[in-house]
């Protein structure tokens, strides 16, 4: 049971840092762009970025609780 734990926490960690990548990787890209492009998808990037911390912290209490209990 612990195995099986750790390895949805590998599993969740390992996507949660490559959403958090994606997200930097576009609005690096985007930067390069004209200025309204940029503040538009910044916008987005910063809602992914916000999502995916968001998601991770929950994945992250929802692992610890099952454990204690």
């Amino acid at each position: 049971m612990i195995a099986f734990s750790l390895h949805c926490f590998e599993v969740k960690y390992i996507l949660a840092l490559l959403f958090f990548v994606a997200a930097r990787h576009l609005k690096r890209t985007v930067s390069r762009e004209e200025h309204g492009w940029q503040t538009k998808v910044n916008s987005i990037g910063g809602i992914q970025l916000r999502l995916g911390l968001h998601f991770t912290t929950m994945m992250l209490q929802r692992l610890y609780s099952r454990d204690l209990f």
